[in-house]
């Protein structure tokens, strides 16, 4: 399920413009071949990262 989170202001300085950025990491999984792109939610004004989430976490879901 996908979740939309809608932050309207900075928790740190209050502004209100955002911008995104990402990053590519390998998950914890033991084989060390499956990745992900991480996202982060990046505050114009002061620079905080108000948030960082993973799209995809199917290579995050416990085998079974």
């Amino acid at each position: 399920m996908e979740q939309i989170v809608n932050i309207k202001e900075c928790p740190f300085c209050g502004a209100n413009d955002f911008t995104e950025a990402k990053a590519r990491f390998v998950s914890p999984l033991d084989d060390g071949f499956h990745g992900s792109v991480l996202y982060h939610t990046i505050c114009l004004n002061c620079g905080s990262v108000v948030r960082s989430y993973i799209k995809d976490i199917k290579p995050f879901a416990k085998k079974k």
